[in-house]
């Protein structure tokens, strides 16, 4: 049974050319934050979390890691 061995979070922001307005607010940047999972069987898998503040959100990934590191690869989450 493989687990869950490392989650690693990788911000990734580049600057525009020109500024673009949302409905809430202006983005001279582009912002992304890659997340990589692996198992301890060698196993990467990739994410993408478009979001900010990057640096919450890379904390909040990091305490989840906690949670998840060893668990299974493979576990269905419970419903109650």
């Amino acid at each position: 049974m493989s687990k869950i061995a490392e989650i690693k979070t990788h911000p990734i922001s580049i600057a525009l050319k020109q500024t673009l307005w949302t409905a809430h607010e202006e983005l001279k940047d582009s912002n992304s934050i890659l997340v990589e999972v692996r198992t301890d069987d060698g196993i990467t898998g990739v994410g993408q979390i478009h979001g900010s503040p990057q640096k919450a959100i890379c904390e909040w990934v990091a305490r989840l890691a906690e949670v998840i590191r060893g668990m299974d690869k493979l576990a269905k989450p419970h419903r109650q």
